[in-house]
């Protein structure tokens, strides 16, 4: 058995907590990836523990919806719109989780809102708005690059001949008005 000094003891605790904390917080950040956070909750669910269900399936809807907005903003505006849009929306679901939640939820700038001089309530208010401004635009981003990128066609004038059916494929752009 070894022997561990009071030092050698309290610096293992402090590492086993920090490995702990790091582990939490991976987690929690995994309920905020759309698709990832929607199988978490489910998996959530399905083990019985509703309440980490409902944190998973709001956090990564909550994305998915900044990311949509983004997207939209992208198209009518360009980046500087998919920011505003998806900082707008971050706004109005925080709004909106409000009533359902009974004013047990409140995050964001409606916090700030409410507990004006809280400054963790202003901290949070800012990193949320400038991080759904961020997401708004890489849902942006994300529909013009999967817009841009080349499909697959086959074209429908196809030689009867097997040896001429690779003749029939061609990669074609989206913005090509011919298709």
């Amino acid at each position: 058995m070894l022997d561990l000094t009071e030092e050698e003891a309290q610096t293992s605790i402090s590492k086993n907590t920090f490995i702990e904390e790091m582990a939490k917080y991976m987690l929690d950040t995994m309920d905020y990836i759309p698709v990832v956070g929607h199988i978490k909750g489910l998996v959530q669910k399905r083990n019985g523990n509703k309440e980490a269900a409902v944190h998973a399936f709001k956090s990564a809807t909550r994305t998915s919806i900044i990311l949509a907005a983004g997207a939209v903003g992208f198209f009518v505006g360009g980046p500087t719109v998919a920011a505003v849009c998806g900082t707008l929306t971050g706004i109005q679901w925080d709004l909106a989780m409000i009533i359902p939640s009974h004013g047990q939820e409140i995050k964001g700038v409606p916090k700030v809102i409410d507990e004006p001089k809280n400054l963790n309530a202003w901290i949070d208010g800012t990193v949320r708005v400038a991080s759904d401004g961020i997401t708004g635009v890489c849902g942006g981003k994300m529909s013009a690059m999967a817009k841009a990128t080349k499909r697959f066609v086959v074209q429908p004038e196809v030689s009867r001949s097997p040896m001429s059916i690779p003749d029939a494929l061609m990669y074609e752009s989206e913005t090509d008005d011919s298709a």
